[in-house]
Parts: C-alpha cells; sequence; structure tokens
C-alpha cells in the first residue's frame, strides 16, 4: 500500500474491549442435545426427553461469534464498508468479531434445582399448546439449556484500516446493544429472549497511520503499541429497525401459577411439600414467561380465526380452512424457522404475594377423589404483570387482516 493511501485511514488497528450483561435468558445453541437423565443438577429435569445445549467450550457457555457479528451487520445501514460482501468478487470487512465468554452471574437464581454452578447455566422448559383444546399437545415437552440473566460476556473486536467515522458508527452499532428486545441474540427473541446490554467498561485502542508511520522511520526494533483514545469518538447509537413499542398490564383475577419444574424440590408420596412452583426470575419476581403468553396469543388467534372463517364459507373444506388458518398464524407469530414481527417480553409482577394451595386428583372413572391423591400448589397472587409487545414493522404480513386480529385479542 503506498503512502498516499495510508492517508485515507485515521486508524491503522482498533481494539475494543467490553463487556455484555444478559437481562433475560439467553440460548446461542451448538445444535446438539443431552439426556435430561444426565443433566449434572440437584434437581433432574426428568428421566425422558432431550435437553437443547448451549455452545460451550471447556465447560465455559459462550456467544458464537457469528452471533454477535449478525446482530451488528443487522442493524448497520451500510454493511459492506464495516463488515463486507460475497456479492461478485466480494469483500473483506475490516472488522473481527471474537467469540464471547460468559461468567455465571453474582448471584445464582434462587432456588433453583436446575442451576449448575460449574456451568453457569440452567435448564428452561416447555411445551407446545394445542390450539383448540389449549392444553399441552401430545408430545411436545422441550427443554432448552440457557445462561440465565445478569450472567455478563468478555466482548473482544478488532477492526483494520478504519477512518475515525467508522469507528464512530462501530461504537454506536455496539451501544445498540442497550438492552431491548429489538436488539436481542440468539433463540427466542420473540418471547422474550436474548435482550444484552453492553456495561460502561467499554475501552477503545488505537494505532493511529502516524504512529505507524514514525516508528517505520524510526530506528527502533519494538512495534508501536495500541494507545487508549482520550475521548472517545461521539456515538449515540444504531438506529434500531422500525419498531413500534405497547405497555400492557394483565390484572388477574385468580392466583396465576406457571410451573417451574426446577423450583419444585423432591417429596414423598402424601407430603404438602408444593408439587407446583410458580416460575421466578433470577430475582424471585414471580414471571409470566413470553412462551406462555405467546402459545396463548396463538391459541386465541386461532380460535378466532376458525370461527369468522367458518362464518364466512360454511361451504368450505374444514382441512383447506385449517391449512389457510395456519398460514395465517404463521405469517404474524412467526415459526420455528421464521421469526415472528411480534415480540412479547416475559410479563413481571408488581406486588407478589405467594398463594399456597391445596388440591385433590379426581378419579377419571368414578369422579371421586383419588386414593393417597392430595398435593399442594405454591401459586401467586400480585396486583398486577406488566410486559411490553414489540412490533417489528418491516417484517409485517402484506395487507390490514393482521390489523383486524390484534384488535379482536385485545
Amino acid at each position: 500500500m503506498t503512502a498516499a493511501a495510508a492517508t485515507d485511514y485515521d486508524y491503522w488497528r482498533v481494539h475494543i474491549t467490553a463487556r455484555l450483561r444478559t437481562l433475560s435468558p439467553l440460548h446461542c445453541g451448538d445444535g446438539g442435545t443431552l439426556p435430561a437423565s444426565a443433566w449434572p443438577s440437584v434437581t433432574p429435569p426428568g428421566a425422558e426427553g432431550h435437553i437443547n445445549t448451549l455452545c460451550q467450550a471447556e465447560h465455559c457457555a459462550y456467544i458464537p461469534a457469528s452471533t454477535l457479528r449478525g446482530s451488528l451487520l443487522d442493524r448497520c445501514a451500510k454493511p459492506e464498508h464495516l463488515f463486507g460482501s460475497a456479492r461478485g468478487d466480494g469483500k473483506a470487512g475490516r472488522v473481527r468479531v471474537y467469540d464471547a465468554f460468559l461468567s455465571p452471574p453474582a448471584k445464582p437464581p434462587q432456588g433453583d434445582g436446575h442451576y449448575v454452578a460449574e456451568r453457569g447455566t440452567t435448564v428452561r422448559n416447555g411445551v407446545s399448546l394445542d390450539p383448540v383444546t389449549g392444553t399441552a399437545a401430545q408430545g411436545r415437552l422441550f427443554a432448552f439449556e440457557i445462561v440465565p440473566e445478569h450472567s455478563t460476556a468478555a466482548l473482544v473486536i478488532e477492526a483494520d484500516c478504519i477512518t475515525r467515522s467508522q469507528l464512530v458508527e462501530l461504537l454506536g452499532l455496539l451501544r445498540g446493544w442497550n438492552g431491548s428486545a429489538a436488539s436481542a441474540i440468539g433463540r427466542g427473541r420473540s418471547r422474550g429472549w436474548g435482550k444484552i446490554q453492553l456495561e460502561d467498561d467499554l475501552s477503545v485502542q488505537v494505532l493511529t497511520t502516524e504512529a505507524l508511520r514514525e516508528w517505520v522511520k524510526g530506528p527502533g526494533d519494538s512495534p508501536p503499541l495500541l494507545q487508549p483514545v482520550a475521548a472517545l469518538p461521539d456515538a449515540t447509537g444504531a438506529t434500531p429497525p422500525a419498531v413500534r413499542h405497547l405497555t400492557l398490564r394483565l390484572s388477574p383475577q385468580a392466583p396465576t401459577l406457571v410451573n417451574q419444574p426446577g423450583r419444585v424440590k423432591p417429596r414423598e408420596r402424601g407430603s404438602l411439600v408444593p408439587a407446583l412452583e410458580f416460575m421466578r426470575a433470577a430475582d424471585g419476581t414471580a414471571i409470566i414467561p413470553g412462551s406462555t403468553l405467546r402459545g396463548a396469543l396463538r391459541a386465541r388467534a386461532a380460535r378466532i380465526l376458525r370461527t369468522l372463517a367458518l362464518a364466512a364459507s360454511a361451504s368450505s373444506v374444514a382441512q383447506d380452512l385449517d391449512k389457510l388458518i395456519e398460514r395465517l398464524l404463521n405469517a404474524l407469530l412467526g415459526t420455528e424457522r421464521s421469526r415472528s414481527p411480534l415480540w412479547l417480553d416475559e410479563a413481571k409482577a408488581e406486588q407478589q404475594r405467594p398463594r399456597k394451595q391445596h388440591f385433590n386428583a379426581v378419579d377419571r372413572f368414578t369422579a371421586g377423589v383419588a386414593g393417597g391423591a392430595l398435593y399442594a400448589a405454591n401459586a401467586v397472587d400480585c396486583d398486577h404483570f406488566e410486559t411490553r409487545i414489540t412490533l417489528e414493522q418491516s417484517r409485517t404480513p402484506d395487507g390490514d387482516w393482521w390489523r383486524a386480529l390484534l384488535l379482536y385479542l385485545g
């Protein structure tokens, strides 16, 4: 490269370090599974089934560099000049992103029997709901290994031959990790998972073209050292996708119980130790997970669409209607392979009060009390749950039908 070309850049090398903090459960999977019976926790997730595992190295979970780079690229207005392009003859990127290894939270999740301190991870169970009956679908239990909220990750990013304005843009992209759903990473973003926040310990070191030129001219054998930037360039953050937010308050009319098996303690037959425990965040706050809200929303939307479709097309074949309804639901609420434009954060309780209740199982044949089937459940009373709904406007379905459906759902 000629001396004239060297003046096109302000920095020959940029080295950025910082820390990311998880604000909700995070799952960046490695594509593997682990038998539930082999999970090394005090309370095993179960004897059957498998757990979708995280990316790990030497029993340390990490966020893959490709995941971080993809998040930055998605929010970059003109990604080619920072991240390169594969189009045509291709163009190499200027930015290198490294795997971010995670450290467990300073305070482990309270009362979570699935938490494994050596791995710094826990297990989140889930089940698919039958849209017609509203009950658990047969054979659709699943589980994910997750990094709990308030874990931290060491972030390292480097860049070569960039201008000051490009550095400003890169720092803006990093500050876009602000804990919002719009900048979440990993699996389950549409249900509130993967929210991360950049900590305040951002450090930027640079090697300027002038320093490199002086070293080339000078007699010293030692290579030039990176120097900290005295005043960080002003960067307010990258513009997130066009989104709209809505705060939603849910006022329960009865005790609420979304079971979290990891909080259920072992018990003997006939014991009144709760067999069901309400789900809580790491700090003990009662929550309704985004997946539960999404499942309830999808089931209700399916019933509304089925009612409207049958009323409008009495002669239509039921199977054709089911296919049409499934396409509409997938367009608005997503699938396993297609991200939903509608995101729901987990709903958190305010002024919560535990409510222990006792129940008897009923014999399905005699309709009488089943012998020895007394059990207890620990639910929660609260004034209301609060959550946030986010709509990614650039991904909404064609037409206005989905707006009418959301009005029905409201």
